[in-house]
């Protein structure tokens, strides 16, 4: 699903974001599905799989937060997301990188 996401990112004409990008918040190193390292806007995939874990779960939200209080913009978006409603996952990248690009 990241290559559905990625290819739906492309198909509507915004910058290719980095994949697989490394961030370092308070010592700790995490890894994004996609960034746009500059803007400050990191983009998950959450798959129901991976996330269904209670302890998986609690960690997500502790990254989040750090990530957050580190001036990340984190977007999640799921399967149903990027099937159900594709146009509305293109504009929240869109916004998240316009008010990035309007902080400058």
């Amino acid at each position: 699903m990241e290559i559905a996401l990625l290819r739906l990112i492309e198909r509507h004409s915004l910058p290719t974001p980095v994949a697989q990008l490394t961030v370092e918040v308070s010592g700790r190193r995490f890894r994004a599905d996609f960034a746009y390292p500059d803007a400050r806007v990191l983009i998950e995939y959450d798959g129901y799989r991976e996330h269904i874990d209670p302890v998986q779960f609690a960690r997500d939200r502790w990254r989040q937060n750090l990530l957050v209080l580190d001036g990340w913009v984190v977007l999640r978006f799921t399967k149903a997301d990027l099937r159900e409603r594709p146009v509305w996952v293109v504009t929240q990248i869109r916004d998240a990188l316009r008010r990035a690009n309007d902080l400058r």
